[in-house]
């Protein structure tokens, strides 16, 4: 379970939850998710002060589930969206922990594999959106050692 205990938090959800699951799970947390319209590039907020994510309505389930994943991240980590200082860090470090936390790497090894690496099926194949899924592999291509 990852948990940040400086503030007293845990991620509540996992990653074989769907949308619907992963809301039922938040319940239980001390950070409120509401639906609602957001323009069209912002797909999730987080507000510290309120501890509460807005989640835009007018999205598919898959890319609301990834966007829940991303904005708990935020949660678990206070991070404050109004920030100036770090925000770039910030914000590379949960889109590299919900890329972690929602690809099971045997079953990217596998949806590579089946769909030949072809990026839209794999992530149709594991319920991620194709922007989560090039981030996952942004990750795997700088944890490649470099050869002379």
């Amino acid at each position: 379970m990852l948990t940040a205990a400086q503030f007293d938090r845990h991620m509540p959800i996992n990653r074989g939850m769907t949308y619907e699951q992963m809301l039922d799970a938040v319940e239980t947390q001390p950070v409120h998710v509401i639906e609602a319209t957001l323009d069209d590039d912002t797909s999730g907020l987080y507000c510290e002060a309120v501890q509460t994510i807005i989640i835009d309505e007018h999205m598919t389930d898959v890319q609301k589930r990834c966007s829940l994943t991303h904005e708990l991240f935020h949660w678990l980590h206070a991070d404050d969206s109004h920030a100036e200082y770090g925000k770039s860090h910030a914000e590379w470090r949960v889109r590299r922990e919900t890329a972690m936390f929602l690809i099971d790497p045997a079953d990217y090894v596998q949806a590579e594999r089946e769909y030949d690496g072809e990026i839209y099926q794999m992530s149709c194949e594991m319920d991620v959106t194709v922007f989560l899924l090039e981030d996952y592999r942004r990750i795997l291509e700088y944890s490649q050692p470099l050869h002379s």
